[in-house]
């Protein structure tokens, strides 16, 4: 029973790490509108990814008003025009 709770942790580590790869430095990229907690209340809006520290699944989002905001990579999906 470990090694099958070892295989999947390693297919979610590997499904998330493969995720986050989708959004970028750069990339705009949309805030959940059904986000629990968020201290700038931009819940539905988008920004730009302008950091992104994959060791701690972390991205810094900059919106139009210039504030920045701390989101985990895997609530972050990219914002299509």
């Amino acid at each position: 029973m470990k090694k099958t709770s070892k295989n999947i942790k390693k297919i979610i580590k590997e499904t998330l790490s493969n995720y986050m790869m989708h959004v970028h430095v750069g990339d705009m990229v949309n805030i959940p509108k059904d986000l629990t907690e968020d201290p700038l209340s931009m819940q539905g809006k988008s920004g730009k990814l302008v950091h992104k520290n994959k060791s701690s699944e972390l991205g810094v989002v900059e919106f139009e008003n210039g504030q920045l905001g701390i989101y985990s990579l895997d609530t972050l999906t990219p914002a299509y025009k």
